[in-house]
């Protein structure tokens, strides 16, 4: 741990977390203590013992801290005050994300400004969803809004172990909702504002990218594509989900690190053929890693993943030593001392644990079982691969059991064979988009390509979700089973002795 202080800085700040999440403490409270254990750890700071148990006390009461402002305690304008009036109110705010257009509705996450309550104006804060019960394509980000309705609470499940929507609102930082029946209910005061750089940049750059994929492919290969390049699932076919969750490679439409990990491949390969140095070239992709990091939504997988790159790249400029599992314990630092409900997200808790798995199962795989491989092509073309998934798969089928009562038996070889497939269409769909502003010919070349690709993994989807067993129902783990679980794998990765080793892949 001396050589990781993020890991147990982690631990510290995630306990006090749990601990908000199921007490309730004020706010000025919890900042008196955190006083109180600055002025002791001040006056410590030459008592190496004591100084270590205050800063853990000072991390777990920050997280604590975090917590409660970020989920209970709002300021009196806060729009979660206001959800339980019995009347209709008018609300003014910005759109805050794209719209999620359907086939029969739409949804608007809307940052609230004004609240009108019986002719009475009051200015608010905090996010709502709006939704409209008709497709409506006439909203942008950006755009001020003036809506009429009655402002509720998100409900919770009405059966036990059903989705929580509630909670999903409340991990997004959205704590009221709105229903209107027409778009036309809507009244559009002003066009486009919003941060510069989203609206200039990066949301241009994403329709370009999606109208490009739509223009050239039809679906499903073309929804395919946008869900495998940006994440974007909203105009994928119920029944191509389907295959994709029954063979356990949901996750490959969502960014993760091999997306990111292709961005910097690209584009300093790019810079290299244009000669640019090294160092310089590692500078410039960094507001790159930024601007592909929103074009996709700032999802928790593509976050954790260009924080994660960034570190690592950042290390090479300063040549410095690099741990992964230290950059992954800081990426999630980061991202709960801004959001600390991002704790509680099922994407965040799939994509922290994915990579966890990764990053310390491999080499304990590579020390029993790689290096003991002489075939370059079966070692690291086969081998590997598969335990890259087996890695990833074993860290998260608590979750995926927890959250989806579903455990897909045939995801080790589909993802064996999906996952190469994937990052070769992602690559490639990258380059289209580059070479498209040159070559129209061309980019209808890398496409027809990317069409081939897609092709196939629809098929071998459809031959993984056919088979007998493809998935298991399962009920809901208990905490103490995914403590254990846990425990035992990493009891199983970090024992040194082989004979124990045996013994505990026996037990």
């Amino acid at each position: 741990m001396k050589r990781r202080p993020a890991v147990l800085a982690l631990l510290a700040y995630v306990a006090g977390i749990l601990l908000g999440n199921y007490l309730n403490l004020s706010t000025f409270v919890l900042l008196f203590f955190i006083l109180g254990i600055l002025f002791l750890l001040f006056f410590s700071i030459h008592e190496k013992n004591y100084r270590f148990i205050f800063i853990i006390i000072l991390l777990t009461l920050t997280g604590f801290w975090r917590y409660e402002l970020k989920s209970r305690d709002f300021p009196i304008n806060h729009i979660s005050h206001f959800t339980g009036l019995n009347d209709r109110v008018g609300l003014i705010g910005t759109i805050s994300r794209d719209p999620d257009i359907r086939e029969d509705k739409t949804f608007l996450e809307v940052n609230s400004r004004e609240l009108c309550v019986n002719q009475k104006k009051i200015k608010t804060t905090g996010k709502i969803i709006l939704k409209i019960k008709n497709q409506a394509n006439r909203f942008n980000f950006g755009d001020l809004i003036l809506v009429d309705s009655y402002l509720y609470s998100p409900l919770p499940p009405k059966n036990p172990g059903a989705f929580d929507y509630k909670k999903y609102l409340y991990s997004k930082e959205i704590f009221g909702c709105m229903n209107i029946k027409s778009d036309s209910e809507v009244k559009v005061l002003d066009k486009g504002e919003g941060n510069f750089l989203i609206l200039r940049i990066i949301h241009p750059l994403r329709h370009y990218i999606l109208s490009s994929f739509g223009r050239n492919l039809s679906n499903p290969h073309q929804s395919i594509l946008s869900g495998f390049v940006l994440g974007e699932r909203r105009g994928i076919p119920g029944e191509i989900y389907k295959l994709f969750t029954n063979t356990g490679t949901l996750h490959l439409l969502a960014i993760s690190g091999s997306n990111v990990a292709l961005v910097v491949l690209l584009f300093t390969g790019l810079f290299r053929i244009i000669r640019v140095p090294f160092k310089i070239s590692l500078i410039l992709v960094f507001p790159l890693i930024l601007i592909f990091s929103n074009v996709t939504g700032n999802q928790p997988s593509v976050v954790r993943a260009s924080i994660m790159t960034s570190f690592f790249l950042f290390s090479l400029l300063i040549e410095r030593e690099r741990d992964l599992l230290n950059i992954w314990a800081l990426a999630a630092l980061l991202i709960l001392l801004i959001y600390p409900i991002s704790l509680f997200d099922v994407g965040f808790q799939l994509s922290f644990a994915a990579t966890l798995g990764l990053i310390v199962c491999i080499p304990a795989l590579e020390n029993i079982f790689l290096n003991r491989i002489r075939n370059r092509l079966l070692r690291y073309y086969i081998v590997l691969p598969f335990f890259v998934s087996l890695s990833a798969q074993l860290f998260t089928y608590p979750i995926i059991a927890y959250y989806f009562n579903t455990i897909p038996l045939y995801s080790l070889l589909a993802n064996l064979l999906i996952v190469p497939l994937t990052g070769l269409v992602v690559m490639v769909g990258m380059i289209s988009l580059l070479t498209g502003v040159l070559s129209f010919n061309l980019f209808l070349l890398f496409v027809s390509f990317n069409w081939v690709c897609l092709e196939l993994i629809i098929r071998i989807l459809s031959f993984f979700s056919s088979l007998p067993y493809a998935v298991m129902k399962t009920p809901s783990p208990s905490y103490l089973f995914i403590l254990a679980y846990y425990s035992f794998l990493f009891a199983f990765i970090y024992q040194k002795n082989l004979k124990k080793l045996k013994k505990a892949v026996f037990i």
